[in-house]
């Protein structure tokens, strides 16, 4: 990669052996990653560098592409190839963990981590408000449902970013779910419709976040 500043540039992701059909869907879900990347990314054009190249792994043709980027493969079968490969269609959230992981974030001030850090925060109960929050978010409340963790604790356990686990604790905080460890008397919460929050206990068991 370059050596230029990372908040002064786009970066770019190129694919190899894609289609046209699979071309447009990636610059779609390129589109729809954009306030969770922590750089500007876009799809390359033919010819241009590339940061990172996906390379479709189901096709066996020698394929041309930039060697000095980052080289993900992906699959329709991904196990069947080296730890790292993504799914093939894309899914966003491995895509997100990969671009964020190939291009870092400009450091902002470290204060307010830092007095983060030292918290470790658990799930009080499944608000059922979150049921239509995206997947990262999910997983993040599932890593602290049993078991107090730090932010840095849930990046690590879950692939997400430290920013995004901290705007899942801020977000859930808000509905009175988040329990931390340094205060664990329970909060005052306003009585919850029983049958939504059984729907939402039933939601988190079918996405495999019960015990």
């Amino acid at each position: 990669m370059s050596a230029t500043d990372p908040a002064s540039r786009t970066f770019r992701v190129a694919c190899a052996h894609f289609s046209p059909e699979e071309l447009e869907a990636t610059r779609r879900l390129l589109g729809l990653l954009g306030t969770h990347l922590k750089q500007r990314w876009m799809l390359a054009e033919a010819g241009e560098p590339a940061d990172v190249v996906l390379l479709n792994l189901d096709q066996h043709a020698p394929a041309d592409f930039d060697r000095r980027a980052a080289l993900a493969g992906c699959s329709q079968r991904p196990r069947e190839h080296p730890a790292g490969t993504l799914h093939r269609p894309l899914r966003g959230y491995e895509l997100l963990a990969l671009l964020n992981k190939e291009a870092p974030a400009a450091q902002p001030s470290a204060t307010p981590a830092v007095a983060e850090a030292a918290a470790r925060y658990r799930l009080r109960c499944w608000p059922y408000e979150a049921n239509g929050w995206d997947v990262m978010q999910w997983r993040i409340m599932a890593a602290m449902r049993r078991t107090y963790r730090s932010v840095q604790e849930l990046a690590v356990h879950t692939g997400a970013t430290p920013d995004q686990v901290q705007r899942c604790i801020d977000a859930v905080s808000r509905l009175g779910a988040l329990e931390r460890a340094v205060d664990r008397q329970p909060a005052a919460t306003a009585a919850r419709p029983a049958g939504l929050l059984g729907l939402a206990v039933r939601v988190g068991a079918i996405l495999g976040f019960s015990r």
